[in-house]
């Protein structure tokens, strides 16, 4: 039940983010759609979760540190993403 209202707290920020049009175009959310790109194209459902995740690899929701990364991946792996696709999809964001 815990990890659900995380995921349900994290889906609910990333929702706000979109909404009130923080995120915009720019190189940085072209690179978190291609991660979003290359994860639907390797079959996974793109969610609140897999859009977050990307967007914080990108480091527009992410932050300034050099940690970015590796939130992403972990964000991907919490929703089943394997391991090697996550690595490799936040790599491209």
């Amino acid at each position: 039940m815990r990890s659900l209202n995380r995921i349900t707290v994290s889906s609910l920020a990333v929702l706000l983010l979109i909404l009130s049009g923080v995120i915009t175009s720019s190189p940085a959310s072209a690179a978190a759609q291609d991660c979003v790109r290359f994860l639907d194209a390797a079959g996974y459902t793109i969610g609140p979760v897999v859009r977050g995740a990307c967007l914080t690899g990108s480091a527009i929701g992410g932050g300034v540190g050099a940690d970015h990364k590796e939130r992403c991946r972990s964000q991907l792996m919490s929703v089943k993403v394997s391991s090697e696709h996550a690595r490799t999809a936040c790599n491209l964001a």
